[in-house]
């Protein structure tokens, strides 16, 4: 392999690492409900004054469930990116890797969160998270077969697909 082949391939891969470090951070006491909570019911109060405390308790329980999904489908995003370009392989072979990815990082969040005291693990919410990663696969899948282009597959300059 040649060093410019490395720096692509490091380059291809870099957001990955930097995203799931943010993953795992988000997965802290510091973003537990009552933390996270003491930043979106102010929020939410002043876009929607009229609403009580009750109502906005389903709103930010909602708002924190969709966070999953989003940040896990983010992470599917540049993991398919990251295995286009540093690799040749076709778009259906890099789904059990993407999936496999995203996967273990959630399991592994989760059961972090079920040992803390101001988190708790949840099944559900791994399911949220490979949803995420789902919907991503899935909408690479349709814009292949639908417009017969992988996403995030370029060409490199000796005319062969990296």
């Amino acid at each position: 392999m040649t060093t410019r082949a490395a720096w692509r391939i490091a380059r291809a891969w870099l957001p990955v690492g930097i995203w799931a470090t943010f993953i795992w951070g988000l997965g802290s006491d510091a973003f537990s409900n009552p933390e996270t909570s003491r930043i979106l019911r102010p929020l939410l109060q002043w876009l929607m004054p009229e609403l009580t405390l009750r109502d906005l308790a389903p709103m930010i329980f909602f708002i924190r469930k969709l966070a999953h999904a989003t940040e896990y489908g983010v992470l599917a995003i540049i993991t398919l990116r990251a295995m286009m370009l540093s690799t040749r392989v076709a778009l259906t072979r890099t789904i059990p890797i993407v999936l496999a990815i995203g996967a273990l990082l959630a399991v592994a969040d989760e059961w972090r969160q079920a040992t803390s005291a101001a988190r708790t693990g949840s099944g559900t919410d791994v399911l949220l998270d490979v949803s995420g990663i789902g919907l991503v696969v899935l909408a690479a899948l349709v814009i292949e077969i639908r417009f017969g282009r992988t996403p995030f597959r370029t060409r490199d300059p000796g005319g062969s697909n990296a």
